[in-house]
């Protein structure tokens, strides 16, 4: 019986200890990702919700919103999908799309 109790105290201890980690290893992902998305002091990073069209893809959407403040267009395009929690490339039309914006500060918008 105390070998028992003494082994469910470790399980306990190391399910505890593993949660502490997921959760920080989650956090430390939230902080980067943050901190890689504003390239620069002066641009801000902002939302928005666009409607799919029937000829619309990816690549298309993304195009029509990126700048230089956005990396590669690739990265952007990572972007658009972890936004969207997309696992593939495939959009449909009559959706909406939330598509990250990167906003001068000085009042340069794309």
């Amino acid at each position: 019986m105390k070998n028992k109790k003494k082994l469910l105290s470790i399980i306990s201890i190391t399910t505890l200890t593993l949660l502490l980690c997921i959760t920080v290893f989650s956090l430390m992902n939230v902080v980067t990702a943050s901190t890689d998305k504003s390239k620069s002091a002066d641009t801000d990073l902002s939302y928005i919700s666009v409607p799919i069209s029937s000829n619309d893809t990816l690549w298309s959407i993304a195009e029509e919103y990126y700048t230089d403040d956005c990396g590669s267009i690739t990265n952007y395009i990572n972007e658009i999908k972890r936004c969207n929690a997309l696992t593939s490339d495939e959009i449909y039309a009559g959706n909406n799309i939330i598509i990250p914006l990167y906003i001068r500060s000085d009042s340069q918008n794309i």
